[in-house]
C-alpha cells in the first residue's frame, strides 16, 4: 500500500508488514476506518496530511482468530487479554509501541451492527467502498474527521447498483441494509442531509471538493434509500420512530 504523506511512512510500512504476514498465513484481513479511506481517496490524502494516524482497524473471518492472535504476537503486539476474553467472539484488540489494533471478526458492532462476512472477498486490501461508507454513516454523532472522510469518498467515487466496479460505491448495498432496519435508515438519512448543510465549509479549503458532485451523489443515495422496498419489521419500527432509541451506545475503546 502506497501513501503520499511521508510523515506517516512508518505507519504504512507497518500496514504492509501486517498484510504481508496475513497473506503468508492465508488469513484474510481487510482495512476499514480512516486508514482505509485515505488509501482509497486521493482527496482524503490531501485533506488529511496533518492528521496523524495511530489506530488500525481490520475485519477478518472468525475462523481465523487463532492465526490472527499469532500474527500480532509475532509482530510484537500485546493482546488486551481481558477485552479479548470477553469480546473475542466478535472483536480483538492489540497494542504495540506506536499503534493500537482492532480486528472485527465478521460482525461490526458500534451504533449499528453490520455483518461483513460475505463482504470480505469482494475487495482488497480494504472493505468495499460501500461498506467503508456505511461504517461512517452509522455514526450517530459525526465529528469533523468523520464528515471529512464521508465527503472525500463521495467526492472521489461515483455510484453504482452492484459490486462490479471496485472504484464505485454500491448504493444497492446501502439500500438493502436500510430497507431491513429503520434505525440504520434513520441514521444514514440524517447524516447524509447533515453533510449537505456542511459542504460550503469544505469548498473554501486549500483542497476543495466539488460540491456539485457530492450533492448529486447524496441525492441519488437518498432516492435509492427511499425507493427500496421496506420490510414489515422496518414499517413497524418506523411507527415507533424516535420515541425510543434506534441505535446502541458503542464501545469506543
Amino acid at each position: 500500500m502506497q501513501n503520499n504523506d511521508s510523515g506517516q511512512d512508518v505507519f504504512f510500512r507497518e500496514i504492509d508488514k501486517i498484510l504481508s504476514l496475513a497473506k503468508d498465513e492465508a488469513v484474510t484481513l481487510r482495512l476499514l476506518g480512516a486508514t482505509a479511506i485515505r488509501s482509497r481517496s486521493e482527496t482524503a490524502k490531501k485533506m488529511s496530511q496533518s492528521r496523524k494516524l495511530t489506530d488500525l482497524d481490520f475485519v477478518a473471518y472468525k475462523k481465523d482468530r487463532k492465526k490472527i492472535e499469532g500474527i500480532f504476537a509475532h509482530l510484537g503486539y500485546a493482546p488486551n487479554s481481558t477485552f479479548n476474553m470477553l469480546h473475542g467472539d466478535e472483536r480483538l484488540m492489540f497494542f504495540g509501541s506506536d499503534f493500537k489494533i482492532d480486528v472485527w471478526l465478521e460482525v461490526f458492532r458500534m451504533a449499528h451492527t453490520f455483518n461483513f462476512k460475505d463482504r470480505l472477498a469482494v475487495d482488497n486490501p480494504t472493505l468495499p467502498l460501500s461498506d467503508l461508507l456505511m461504517t461512517k454513516l452509522q455514526i450517530v454523532e459525526l465529528n469533523e474527521k468523520d464528515v471529512r472522510d464521508l465527503i472525500c469518498l463521495l467526492n472521489d467515487h461515483d455510484l453504482s447498483q452492484n459490486d462490479e466496479n471496485r472504484e464505485m460505491i454500491n448504493v444497492g448495498r446501502l439500500a438493502d441494509e436500510c430497507s431491513k432496519n429503520w434505525g440504520v435508515y434513520k441514521t444514514f438519512t440524517v447524516n447524509l442531509n447533515k453533510i449537505k448543510t456542511l459542504l460550503p465549509k469544505y469548498q473554501a479549503e486549500a483542497t476543495p471538493v466539488d460540491s456539485k458532485i457530492i450533492l448529486d451523489g447524496i441525492n441519488r443515495i437518498l432516492s435509492s434509500l427511499e425507493a427500496a422496498p421496506k420490510s414489515l419489521g422496518w414499517k413497524m419500527r418506523a411507527k415507533v420512530g424516535e420515541k425510543r432509541p434506534w441505535y446502541e451506545t458503542p464501545d469506543v475503546r
